[in-house]
Formats: structure tokens, C-alpha cells, sequence
């Protein structure tokens, strides 16, 4: 079975843990060392570091961000999954008000996307915003 580690001291987190139970995940708790897993809510950590321990995944749990938040979420990531490589994969899920319920099945899908590092998955009705280059 594989094992999640993650906060459920909010309502997201309590969604997140309860959907991957249902799928067949271990919920840990928010200090376990060692896990596939790991999902870190944005209210506990507003500024990311990499997480110790052992995990294969770490992803970045945010609700309903705005655009600007988008932007400063989507360099927090590409700093961290830099440098996370090549061993560990960091990604993050936004998500809007309402949208809660898909929460659970996109944190699984990116436990088994091995090629995919540095990317935020919007979870909203709304387009994202274009990052000028």
C-alpha cells in the first residue's frame, strides 16, 4: 500500500486524505519521515522549502490562489523541483473554490507521472494566466 503524507488540519487537507484513502492510500501524518508521498498545504508552509525525509513526490497544495499567487507558486516550484532532481519529482495543484472534489485524483495521478517536475495542475473553470516571457 502506498503511503501519503500530508496535513488534514484544514478543510482541502481533510478532502485530499479522505479521497486518497479511497483510493488506496496510507494517510500519514504531516511529520512522517517517510512516505511516496508527500502534500504540503500552502496555509501551513506560505514560503516551501523541501520537506526531510524519504518520498518520491512532493506536491504543493494551494486554494483558490490568485493570479499573482499563480505566478509566485509557479517559481517556488521550479526553484524546488531543481532542486529536488533528478531523484524526487515536486509539483503543485491549485485549486479553485468548488473544485475541491477532483483534489484527490489529480494528487494520485502526479504520484505516478515519473516525467513530470516543476508543473502546476489548475483545477478552476477559469483559464490560467499567460506568464509573458
Amino acid at each position: 500500500m502506498r503511503s501519503v503524507s500530508l496535513s488534514d488540519r484544514f478543510p482541502l487537507g481533510k478532502i485530499a486524505a479522505n479521497g486518497l484513502k479511497a483510493l488506496g492510500w496510507s494517510i500519514a501524518s504531516a511529520t512522517q519521515a517517510r512516505a511516496d508521498l508527500r502534500v504540503e498545504l500552502l496555509k501551513d508552509a506560505p514560503s516551501p522549502s523541501l520537506p526531510q525525509g524519504e518520498w518520491g513526490t512532493f506536491i504543493l497544495l494551494a486554494a483558490a490562489p490568485d493570479r499573482l499567487r499563480i505566478s509566485e507558486l509557479s517559481l517556488q516550484v521550479q526553484k524546488l523541483a531543481v532542486q529536488a532532481a533528478p531523484a524526487r519529482r515536486v509539483n503543485a495543484v491549485a485549486v479553485a473554490q468548488g473544485w475541491e472534489k477532483d483534489v484527490p485524483a489529480v494528487l494520485d495521478w502526479l504520484a505516478d507521472a515519473d516525467m513530470v517536475t516543476g508543473q502546476i495542475i489548475l483545477l478552476s473553470g477559469e483559464p490560467g494566466p499567460a506568464i509573458p516571457l
